[in-house]
């Protein structure tokens, strides 16, 4: 008797629309920054069936039970013909700014009575940061205002100071700052000098066009999207595109860095 193999579930069928969509758009890696370990379930499962052609890079959500089980089981790299790796912990430590929820060093311009938020506190980020540096596994934190930026920046240094290179398992890790949208001039030259990537979407810079100079006032936009000021600096700008926030096709991204 024949038996009907089972339908997919919606995660699946999400799963793979994406994969044919990035695939038709030229990409052949995606960064996939953020998530649970039934992300991890779910494209194991997929690329087990043959069904996942794209190679992706899993970051998982921390500091919590998700990370801890990431520093404590390590890294996973290239499973499935170099296909997956699981070896990264994403943090988000402000908002956007659109919403005002990104953290600012001083008051919005258009809102004088808010400046944003942290969204991890410092007590609960250092302990996870050192035991990174210790076992091997990459960072990137969410900052889009002035203040998320410098204390990621801060964060990023105490750890750095606190786990000597040889008591890393990894001495000169690729950790990023991830968006690096809104920097105080006084901490655009500390990226090279950490050895933080500025990760980059060029495509934020044209997305937020008509409202950052309202939410920052000019003279703040002089540490806003410095691409060419950070490259200058000497660090290593990777671009990426924040899909499914913006549209993540390349020509956007190309067109907008230029």
């Amino acid at each position: 008797r024949h038996i009907p193999p089972p339908s997919e579930t919606e995660e699946e069928k999400y799963a793979l629309a994406a994969n044919q969509r990035s695939l038709a758009l030229g990409w052949c890696e995606i960064q996939d920054p953020g998530g649970s370990w039934e992300d991890v379930a779910l494209y194991r499962k997929l690329y087990g069936e043959g069904k996942l052609k794209i190679r992706i890079y899993k970051a998982i959500y921390g500091p919590g039970p998700e990370a801890e089980r990431l520093l404590r089981e390590g890294p996973e790299v290239g499973e499935f013909d170099h296909r997956l790796t699981v070896r990264a912990i994403k943090v988000v430590a402000d908002g956007a700014l659109g919403s005002r929820g990104a953290a600012l060093l001083a008051p919005y311009s258009d809102a004088p009575g808010e400046s944003g938020y942290l969204t991890v506190k410092a007590e609960a980020l250092r302990p996870m940061l050192v035991e990174a540096l210790k076992r091997g596994i990459q960072v990137e934190i969410h900052a889009i205002g002035d203040r998320a930026n410098r204390f990621v920046l801060d964060e990023y240094e105490r750890a750095f100071q606190a786990v000597p290179r040889g008591e890393r398992k990894i001495a000169a890790p690729r950790w990023r700052d991830e968006h690096t949208q809104i920097v105080n001039p006084a901490d655009l030259p500390r990226f090279a000098k950490l050895g933080v990537i500025p990760s980059m979407q060029p495509s934020h810079a044209i997305g937020d066009l008509f409202f950052a100079p309202r939410r920052l006032g000019m003279e703040r936009l002089k540490g806003a999207y410095a691409w060419e000021t950070l490259i200058k600096s000497g660090v290593v700008v990777p671009g990426g595109s924040d899909a499914p926030v913006e549209r993540g096709e390349p020509m956007i991204e190309f067109y907008a860095a230029v």
